[in-house]
C-alpha cells in the first residue's frame, strides 16, 4: 500500500509539470501512467501466480532439510511456464493497449512524447523511493 501511494505522489508532481509543459501533457502523461500501473500490476500477478505454483507444488520441499547440496539438487524451472509468466496475456493486452494510445495521439495530433514518457516515469522512480525508505522494515 505504501508503494501505491508513492506512486500516487510522484504522479501528482507529474500532473504540475504537465500543466506547463504544453497543450495536451496532462493527457499524454495520464494514459501513459496508467498504462504501465495496469502493466505492472500484471506482471505482478502472473509472477506471483508462478511462485505460488511452485510452492504448492511441493517441488523444494526438500530445502528445508538439506542445505548444504541446494545448488546441485535444485532444478531449473520449465522454459515453457516462464516464457507463460512473461507473456501472460493481460500484460500483453496491457502493451498492446499502450501502443495503440501512442498510435492514436500521434493520428489526431495529440501526442506531446516528453509528457508521454513523463507519464511512466513516476513507477521507476516510486520503487526506488520505497526501497530506500522501507528497506530497513
Amino acid at each position: 500500500m505504501g508503494l501505491i501511494r508513492i506512486y500516487i505522489i510522484c504522479d501528482i508532481f507529474i500532473i504540475f509539470i504537465s500543466f506547463f509543459i504544453g497543450k495536451y501533457a496532462v493527457l499524454n502523461s495520464q494514459i501513459s501512467f496508467l498504462l504501465a500501473m495496469f502493466i505492472s500490476y500484471s506482471s505482478y500477478n502472473s509472477y506471483k501466480k508462478m511462485i505460488s505454483k511452485e510452492i504448492l507444488s511441493k517441488k523444494y520441499d526438500y530445502l528445508a532439510d538439506i542445505k548444504d547440496d541446494i545448488e546441485e539438487k535444485q532444478e531449473k524451472p520449465a522454459l515453457f511456464k516462464s516464457r507463460i509468466t512473461f507473456f501472460s496475456p493481460l500484460k500483453m493486452v496491457g502493451y498492446f493497449i499502450l501502443g495503440v494510445s501512442f498510435y492514436l495521439l500521434c493520428k489526431f495530433g495529440l501526442i506531446n512524447s516528453f509528457a508521454f514518457l513523463l507519464g511512466i516515469f513516476p513507477l521507476p522512480i516510486g520503487s526506488i523511493i520505497y526501497g530506500l525508505l522501507y528497506a530497513k522494515s
